[in-house]
């Protein structure tokens, strides 16, 4: 569970804003309350990251080598390759032709 909790930390620091509220208060005097909230807030991210975790872990079966294999293989190789060529044809259509013959080209792939 240590591991599941940085990682949690870790992803919340990154992506979420880390120490920072996840409003903001443009009060003065909050200012000066706003770094003694600064761990709790951490912490309070940190839990809240660890309880999804937890909750996906258990809710979720665990796949065989071979389930993920051709889940690998069949489903997100061509994906990822599909993907790769609309972007490549965006980027130089948008180049040679303009952003509007770009937009047109993701559009069509």
């Amino acid at each position: 569970y240590i591991a599941m909790f940085t990682f949690s930390m870790i992803f919340f620091t990154v992506f979420f804003g880390g120490y920072l509220l996840p409003i903001r208060i443009d009060n003065p005097s909050f200012k000066a309350i706003e770094g003694y909230l600064a761990p709790l807030t951490m912490l309070g991210k940190g839990a809240f990251g660890l309880s999804l975790y937890i909750w996906l872990r258990a809710t979720f079966p665990r796949l065989r080598y071979d389930q993920l294999m051709n889940l690998g293989w069949k489903f997100l190789l061509p994906l990822a390759t599909g993907n790769l060529m609309i972007i490549a044809s965006y980027l130089f259509a948008q180049k040679v032709y303009g952003t509007a013959a770009g937009i047109g080209v993701a559009a069509v792939g």
